[in-house]
């Protein structure tokens, strides 16, 4: 990872992921993991908790994120696009963008 790469400590990861595929990746890649669950259900009090016990002026906190692409993927015949209900939780990363900011 690029913030290994830099040498930057990282105190923890946090992921919301369902797919049980990528939550193997994760565990099996990533030190002081905890799992949330669905992006949807990580609650203001979920995040509170977070940045309470990981939050201060030295450190870094990075948000990565992206919607899932099961509604706009061209392998799926009956797509729904941008409008799609599993793509509109974008809305939902937004929401803890903005949380945390």
């Amino acid at each position: 990872m690029v913030i290994e790469q830099l040498r930057l400590p990282l105190a923890a990861h946090f992921i919301s992921e369902i797919l049980e595929d990528a939550l193997l990746v994760a565990d099996t890649n990533l030190d002081n993991l905890t799992m949330l669950g669905p992006v949807d259900t990580v609650t203001s009090e979920v995040l509170d908790d977070i940045l309470a016990k990981h939050a201060s002026p030295d450190i870094l906190i990075v948000i990565t994120g992206s919607p899932p692409c099961v509604d706009v993927a061209q392998l799926n015949p009956a797509r729904t696009g941008v409008k799609g209900s599993e793509t509109s939780k974008v809305l939902e990363f937004q929401r803890i963008f903005q949380h945390v900011k």
